[in-house]
């Protein structure tokens, strides 16, 4: 893991990742405020205002996910002989799993 790519990835992800993201142009829309050029720091404010606001009510990551759960059939038909079992585990939602009937 001492690689190039590796070490670039993080990086980069640590610049581009949606909360870091919102975080970095707070901050430079407190530069450009202190700068003095207050219209491109409200404009600035304002579409991260709008953002946060839209993230805080509106369910954006069930929306991301949805078309990814309703890609895959929920209980397909299993063939004869099964060769083996991947068990994937993460967060169970019962109201979910009732919904998707698993």
């Amino acid at each position: 893991m001492d690689s190039v790519f590796f070490w670039l990835s993080k990086v980069i992800w640590l610049l581009i990742s949606p909360d870091n993201l919102l975080v970095f142009l707070v901050v430079i829309s407190l530069v450009l405020l202190l700068r003095g050029t207050y219209k491109y720091a409200k404009i600035l404010m304002s579409f991260v205002a709008f953002i946060m606001v839209v993230i805080l009510f509106c369910p954006v990551g069930q929306w991301f996910l949805h078309p990814l759960e309703v890609q895959f059939p929920v209980n397909p038909k299993l063939p004869g002989t099964i060769d083996g079992i991947i068990v994937l585990s993460g967060a169970e939602n019962p109201y979910l799993s009732a919904m998707w009937e698993q």
